[in-house]
């Protein structure tokens, strides 16, 4: 006599039947993810770095924590003289000096 086992279709079984299958998908997202994070780590070089100058190092943002702006008005002789934007703003490599000019 061969006895056929019944699925348990109560309400509890279902939920961990859902539970296991969703946990089937999540767990190897979580993994690859995880993978992914740490090849990147492993494989990540900053981008290469624009000359200090005077001791002055280029960084890809700007200051947050202690941030001014100010207005410059240059005078050469009595005559006022524009001041160029974007001086110290590199692009290639993207980066800010901590003085520098937007406009």
């Amino acid at each position: 006599m061969s006895k056929k086992k019944r699925r348990d279709d109560s309400y509890f079984a279902v939920d961990r039947r859902r539970k296991r299958k969703y946990m089937m998908i999540i767990i190897p997202v979580i993994i690859a993810v995880a993978a992914a994070s740490v090849a990147g780590a492993i494989l990540y070089q900053p981008p290469p770095t624009a000359m200090a100058i005077s001791g002055i190092e280029c960084n890809r943002s700007e200051q947050l924590n202690y941030h001014v702006h100010s207005g410059l008005d240059v005078f050469v002789n009595g005559v006022q003289q524009q001041v160029p934007s974007n001086i110290g703003i590199l692009s290639s490599p993207s980066c800010l000096y901590w003085l520098h000019t937007h406009s």
